[in-house]
Order: C-alpha cells, then structure tokens, then sequence
C-alpha cells in the first residue's frame, strides 16, 4: 500500500461506495480509514471527489431527507441523524429548504 496505488484503491473503494448510494464526506471517510488508508490519501481522495462532484454533502442531504420523509420521520429526528453522518447546519437547512 504505498505511492499511487492506494490513491488509486482508496478512490477506487469510495467510487465503488458511491455507486450503491450517496455518502456524506465523514461518512466515505470514516469508511475509508475502516480500510486502513492514510488520513492525508482520504483527503486528498474525499477532495477530488468532491471537485468532480462525484460526492456532494447537499446531494446526499437531499436525498437523505426525501427518503426519511417518506419513511414519515419528523424534521428533528432527520436533523439529528445529518447531524451523526457530519452534515454541517448549513447545508441541513439548505438540503430541506429544497426538498
């Protein structure tokens, strides 16, 4: 696990996440140091992702909100779950604004 290869295995794992369904970035990180990967690759990792949008914290928002709505979750219990997955207060109010 040194140089090149493991940027290239942590994106790969992250994409391979991110195919199933949207993360939050400390959630992909939090995943990622699961793996055993160094903290400044899943940075760098989370940060280009982030640059393709690929992975994007208020997409996530968004769709995690609709699902828990239509679960018929309230709007403090949805608050508090971003909350654990690392969504900051500004994108939870702009994530249920749109929604």
């Amino acid at each position: 696990m040194f140089s090149s290869s493991v940027d290239a295995s942590a994106r790969e794992v992250a994409i391979q996440l991110l195919a199933r369904r949207e993360y939050s970035r400390a959630e992909l990180a939090r995943k990622l140091q699961q793996k055993t990967f160094d903290a400044d690759e899943i940075s760098a990792c989370l940060d280009a992702l982030a640059e393709q949008s690929l992975q994007s914290d208020a997409r996530f928002a968004e769709s995690f909100i609709r699902s828990r709505i239509s679960r018929g979750q309230g709007v403090i219990r949805i608050k508090g779950e971003l909350r654990q997955r690392g969504v900051d207060q500004e994108t939870q109010a702009a994530a249920l604004a749109a929604v």
